[in-house]
């Protein structure tokens, strides 16, 4: 481009003042460029800040104010943490008939009537063909588990005291065998009913027949403690197998 250093020289003498507004001009540019590029970052990063606090606070605000709030830490609702403490709360229920080990259980909120049975041990001859497995087990409740040939309603083999020891029958023409007590399916409250005999007698009778498993005959009374000869004369007549 140029011949001789004295050339360059010259053409820079000459074009100088062009060459030096010409890096002005361009380093101006390049600072204004830079300063609005610096500046737009700023905003924006200020602008996501104040975005994300805001979302945060909303978020917050949310979850105060929202009755069924879901614990995320959990994973599960608050609604859902009252359910669990109701379901393990213990509760005594009181079983009885024919199962192996009759009394007081105490059992889980959440348990059902078939959890009951299974820890208690039903007897070969329990009837729960008229009982809902299913049912959750209430506080306090009482739940009685008939043998197959027990009658259906305990009323019809209930002993009157005051009625010399005579049984009511909604049935005139049952037979006097039908109005007897029988030794081994009848439960802890119709025992309690027959004359003479009180509860520690009636305990000693289920506890001899969860034992050996049935009567053989109503002579088997004097092997309870407590039923002796001429207590069983006072009482045979209330019985049956």
């Amino acid at each position: 481009m140029f011949k001789s250093k004295h050339e360059m020289i010259m053409f820079l003498k000459k074009w100088q003042l062009y060459i030096i507004a010409s890096i002005i001009v361009i380093s101006i540019i390049f600072y204004i460029t830079l300063h609005n590029s610096v500046s737009q970052r700023d905003e924006y990063d200020s602008n996501t800040i104040k975005y994300s606090q805001n979302k945060r606070m909303k978020d917050e605000y949310s979850a105060d104010n929202q009755p069924n709030a879901i614990d995320h830490k959990k994973g599960t609702s608050s609604d859902d943490n009252k359910t669990d403490q109701q379901d393990n709360q213990t509760i005594y229920v009181d079983l009885k008939g024919a199962v192996k080990k009759t009394g007081v259980y105490k059992m889980n909120s959440a348990s059902r009537i078939n959890d009951l049975i299974t820890k208690a041990k039903l007897l070969k001859d329990a009837d729960i063909s008229q009982i809902n497995l299913s049912e959750k087990l209430v506080d306090q409740k009482m739940i009685y588990i008939p043998h197959k040939n027990e009658n259906n309603s305990k009323s019809e083999s209930v002993f009157n005291p005051t009625n010399s020891g005579v049984t009511k029958s909604s049935n005139p023409n049952q037979s006097s065998t039908n109005n007897k007590v029988n030794l081994n399916t009848s439960s802890e409250s119709e025992l309690l009913n027959v004359p003479v005999i009180g509860p520690t007698k009636v305990k000693e009778i289920i506890s001899y027949r969860e034992k050996t498993g049935t009567f053989q005959n109503v002579e088997d009374l004097k092997k309870i403690k407590g039923i002796g000869e001429k207590t069983f004369e006072k009482i045979k007549e209330y019985f049956t197998v």
